[in-house]
């Protein structure tokens, strides 16, 4: 979860957690009606599932001694499989085919090897090659660029900021054409560019912009929740959530223009204004979450994955 207290983002690495897993990623599984996604650690003949990267207690754990693999229907569900274990059947889904593959040679290769309980965690602390650290480093990239284009701001963003941006766009694509998701995307880079220039610059710090981060985190919270339940709530209580999420990511942009209204050129901060509005419309926001079509084609399945890996990242106390 997040701390109360601002503080640093640490990235949590598999040999932060534990080196003694066999491995360990996120995985969507099905669990009542809905796919969520979850931690999982898999040892021995184990499979250990946590509600996040950095949950130290264990949600369940499902046992692959006598366990038996099935491959599921690839036309209902993409890069789906499933795990019979006596009565019951436990169904997951990769998010892509090499992270499919990936799962379906590590669980059949522990199949029918002995139980092992999960080790304990110990919990993350702050260091400085995490998450904070690491966009200060890279916004000197940016500013070493004689020419910032499109390409090489993306490799100089942090990977989970370039998924987010990228399963973004491409459902802005489907809903409103290429044009406006280049437009919002490029937005979006400006906006990242120009906060990385005031850090470099030492106009700002890090610890300036995690008041905006803490809504912004919710918010994919929030999200993801209408994701994982959709088909449990009622109309009202989406529109309920809905609203919320909006209501957070509009707080981001007050935010980000109070930190940012010093620095930047009144176009520059009608452009940020006008692209985070957009985003946190309630009404963009229904449209792209009761869509079926992208519900189906794990479109937006994949958006939510952008922002659980995200949201991976911690805050901690100084």
């Amino acid at each position: 979860g997040i701390n109360a207290e601002y503080g640093v983002f640490a990235e949590p690495e598999k040999s932060e957690m534990s080196s003694d897993y066999d491995y360990e990623a996120y995985l969507s599984y099905k669990r009542k009606r809905d796919f969520k996604l979850y931690w999982f650690s898999l040892l021995k003949g184990s499979l250990h599932f946590y509600k996040d990267a950095l949950d130290v207690e264990v949600g369940g754990t499902i046992e692959l001694q006598k366990a038996q693999f099935v491959e599921g229907d690839q036309k209902k569900k993409k890069f789906s499989f499933s795990l019979k274990v006596g009565d019951e059947e436990h169904k997951f889904a990769a998010s892509d085919d090499a992270d499919f593959k990936k799962w379906v040679e590590l669980i059949k290769a522990h199949i029918g090897q002995e139980p092992a309980p999960a080790i304990p965690k110990e919990k993350i602390q702050k260091k400085k090659e995490g998450f904070a650290f690491g966009m200060q480093k890279k916004a000197g990239t940016l500013v070493a660029s004689t020419s910032v284009g499109s390409a090489a701001l993306k490799k100089a963003l942090p990977e989970e900021l370039t998924g987010l941006l990228d399963a973004l766009a491409h459902i802005i694509a489907k809903k409103s054409g290429e044009a406006k998701a280049l437009e919002i995307r490029r937005n979006i880079q400006k906006i990242l560019m120009k906060a990385y220039f005031q850090i470099e610059k030492k106009n700002l710090t890090m610890d300036d912009f995690m008041p905006a981060y803490k809504p912004l985190r919710e918010a994919f919270d929030v999200l993801v929740k209408i994701n994982d339940n959709y088909s449990m709530y009622k109309p009202e209580t989406l529109d309920g959530l809905y609203d919320k999420a909006s209501n957070l990511l509009l707080t981001v942009e007050k935010h980000m223009e109070k930190l940012l209204l010093a620095h930047l050129k009144p176009k520059n901060m009608m452009m940020m204004k006008h692209t985070i509005e957009y985003l946190a419309s309630p009404k963009f926001l229904k449209d792209v979450w009761s869509d079926e079509v992208l519900r189906e084609s794990d479109d937006l399945f994949e958006l939510c994955l952008a922002m659980t890996k995200f949201n991976s990242f911690h805050f901690y106390n100084k």
